[in-house]
């Protein structure tokens, strides 16, 4: 395989790029911070939230390119490295914290520009959503997140993923959860998996299929996380359903 670094950054040994902010039209209220997938950059999610929430800064950071086990070692943007698909694969645990640490950081930053946690979302595609939700409720933070999303993704390291003693049940943000009936990277086994397993916890899961959708996003997904969002901020967005309805419109993309 190619250099895909080379290709985006310019070169293979530059750090992850800036990343993009998309400003709310209104007053910024509330933040979401939102992880692409392998092989992706942050700016690959520009159109899918173009007009998501006017008082909702958007902020779409970028991985920093590393080799990944699972495509020959290609160096490319990546939160961590993924050695298999299967549920016995080896997972990199090293490095699912350490992207956890910087989405950490990420939220602290709104958090120093005044937005409480309550209004601060966190969320990603594939394995940027395992970022997410690893960080959401396997580390926890003191006060409660306003919620998490998690399209085509997976709970990662889920054998340590109970919560902490610090972190009360009540600390615990909801989630929506969506996938494709169709997805062959990450099955939709996956995805069913992890939501049974936090509901089980008490948390409180929306969950999403998708039924002609590959690994991938679609308009009908993109309305139902606005929907999530502002039903979570208080909007009329109202609460998310179990199942998706209307996916005549969704269509394969080029996300990874």
């Amino acid at each position: 395989m190619g250099n895909l670094c080379a290709d985006l950054f310019g070169s293979p040994s530059e750090d992850e790029a800036e990343a993009l902010i998309l400003e709310p039209e209104k007053c910024h209220s509330a933040s979401l911070i939102f992880l692409h997938g392998l092989g992706d950059t942050g700016a690959g999610w520009r159109d899918g939230f173009a007009g998501v929430g006017s008082e909702l800064r958007i902020i779409l950071p970028t991985a920093p390119c590393m080799p990944v086990t699972l495509n020959g070692g290609a160096m490319m943007p990546s939160w961590f490295d993924i050695r298999g698909l299967t549920p016995d694969a080896p997972q990199d645990e090293q490095g699912i914290a350490a992207a956890a640490s910087r989405l950490r950081l990420l939220v602290e930053q709104e958090m120093a520009d005044g937005i409480p946690p309550s209004k601060i979302f966190v969320g990603g595609f594939s394995q940027g959503g395992a970022v997410a939700l690893h960080l959401a409720y396997t580390e926890g933070f003191a006060g409660r997140l306003g919620g998490v999303l998690g399209l085509s993704t997976w709970l990662p390291l889920a054998h340590i993923s109970s919560p902490q003693p610090h972190e009360p049940l009540e600390h615990l943000p909801p989630a929506l959860l969506c996938h494709g009936g169709a997805d062959r990277m990450v099955p939709l086994a996956f995805g069913k998996a992890t939501a049974q397993l936090l509901r089980g916890r008490g948390i409180d899961v929306a969950f999403s299929e998708y039924p002609g959708m590959a690994h991938s996003s679609c308009s009908a997904e993109m309305r139902e996380v606005r929907r999530f969002l502002e039903a979570a901020m208080g909007g009329p967005g109202g609460s998310s359903a179990d199942a998706a309805e209307g996916d005549d419109d969704c269509q394969s993309s080029q996300l990874t």
